[in-house]
């Protein structure tokens, strides 16, 4: 199987070990790796510990030249990667393995359902409700 297609598989299982509160997902600062250096910004990023492995979800926005009409202007791509040294007592030594944009519609469902998680929206619901 190709890499490729063994990554969109991989977002599909995670979507639903998270759906099925198997995987819980934590809002944190991005670590610096992820914008030293750019103008990028990154508001809303997630992890979780998956099978031993530190694992991100991210929307990283970013500006974009438009030759066409001699512009820039603001864009985003959501973002996966894998994530080393996050047992550090120290937050900023995380380190960024991988990171790819690739699947952006997985990714998407990836980034809602970790949103939700971080969140505790069905806590929050079912606490509403009763």
């Amino acid at each position: 199987m190709k890499t490729e297609n063994k990554f969109e598989k991989l977002i599909l299982q995670i979507i639903r070990q998270t759906t099925e509160g198997n995987i819980d997902w934590e809002k944190l600062n991005p670590p610096r790796a992820i914008s030293v250096g750019t103008e990028d910004i990154v508001e809303d990023y997630f992890e979780t510990e998956y099978k031993d492995q530190t694992i991100a979800v991210f929307e990283r926005r970013y500006r974009e030249y438009d030759p066409e009409h001699d512009v820039m202007f603001w864009t985003s791509r959501d973002c996966f990667a894998f994530i080393s040294g996050s047992n550090s007592p120290v937050r900023d030594n995380r380190i960024v393995s991988w990171e790819t944009s690739d699947h952006p519609s997985a990714l998407s469902s990836l980034i809602k359902v970790a949103k939700e998680s971080a969140a505790d929206v069905d806590g929050i619901v079912d606490k509403l409700l009763n």
